[in-house]
């Protein structure tokens, strides 16, 4: 505990080091969510109930006894034909909890031409990364940590680099009442595109607390990200700048305000049984970035649902990225346990 005591205060020192966010890093995939829970909750959550084995892939701290030898498998549609996968599996260890995911992100085909024009054929890019997990329980905190190797290619040039997460979660003994922080994407790359690419990582800082009230169906999150660097503002030449009935031109200034939301995301999961919920979230950073000022309609908002039959759970969740659409995931987990004839599966990895 210690340690990573020492680690986070340190991290958190220096991370005025790591200050770009989306559109400035490789690996930009390593912050898209990879199953539907994270997507109905507005695509960040780090301190939901630990039910859900992919969890971990978004906070190495969130696990329990509830996703021991659970198998999760994920596909996510994105844009014109871009699509993700991913997959994750919990074993418990005398120590511990060991983690297993995957995660790849498929661009589909392109179009190749010179620089004059002439078609030169097809060409297809990809992302990828392989997580190994490992977290440990010292009641009521839980730490964990995320090894990622993680690759990328397009059309045949290839960025090879290795990346780490670290975690934490508060869990109140009696309470559905949790805290987490999470560390992401600290790393150095291996090789990159071309000697003239410059690495940087898609680092991010994030805070979350997730609590429900009691005698209250509802479970209330709020998630607050890229802690580490305040302005999340895109400068667009074209937006900046707006022109006065006098001809004169006027800087269009962002307020602190806006600034400050930017960083937050706000879900919440409607808990009808144990056997179905729904969930809806609020991405104020995507609402932001991608609404269409004439017409923003339900850009940032999301929703979602769980149905469990029977050591199944499938889940469903829908992003509102733009008016000219979003994302959507599938998610199906299967709880291993529940394949033996006793119901019980007690391995455990020693």
């Amino acid at each position: 505990m210690k340690f990573y005591t020492f680690l986070i205060f340190f991290l958190l020192n220096f991370s005025f080091l790591f200050g770009q966010v989306g559109g400035k890093a490789v690996f930009e995939f390593l912050n898209l969510p990879t199953n539907a829970r994270l997507i109905g909750l507005g695509k960040i959550n780090i301190s939901a109930d630990p039910d859900d084995v992919n969890l971990f892939m978004a906070n190495p701290a969130l696990t329990s006894s509830k996703t021991d030898r659970q198998v999760s498998l994920n596909f996510l549609n994105y844009y014109q034909g871009i699509s993700q996968m991913s997959f994750a599996y919990r074993q418990p260890f005398k120590w511990g909890s060991l983690g297993l995911g995957v995660q790849y992100l498929n661009y589909g085909t392109m179009d190749s031409y010179d620089l004059v024009g002439n078609p030169m054929g097809t060409f297809s890019a990809q992302d990828y990364a392989l997580y190994f997990s490992y977290a440990h329980t010292m009641k009521p905190f839980t730490v964990g940590t995320n090894l990622k190797l993680a690759g990328s290619g397009i059309a045949g040039y290839n960025s090879f680099g290795i990346l780490f997460d670290f975690g934490g979660i508060f869990q109140h003994p009696t309470q559905d009442f949790r805290v987490g922080l999470v560390i992401k994407n600290l790393g150095f790359g291996l090789s990159n595109y071309t000697d003239a690419s410059r690495f940087q990582m898609p680092f991010d800082v994030q805070v979350g607390t997730s609590f429900r009230p009691a005698k209250m169906p509802i479970r209330f999150s709020l998630t607050a990200h890229h802690l580490q660097k305040f302005d999340m503002t895109y400068k667009d030449p074209n937006l900046s700048t707006q022109l006065n009935a006098d001809l004169s031109l006027e800087t269009v200034e962002i307020s602190t305000a806006n600034k400050l939301f930017r960083h937050v995301v706000i879900g919440a999961e409607l808990l009808l049984s144990k056997f179905i919920n729904f969930r809806v979230g609020y991405n104020f950073q995507t609402r932001n970035e991608l609404k269409v000022a004439d017409n923003p309609r339900f850009t940032g908002l999301s929703f979602g649902m769980m149905l469990k039959i029977k050591g199944l759970d499938l889940g469903f969740g829908h992003s509102i990225q733009h008016l000219a659409g979003g994302m959507t995931s599938f998610t199906a987990t299967f709880d291993t346990s529940k394949w033996t004839k006793n119901g019980k599966n007690k391995t455990v990895i020693e």
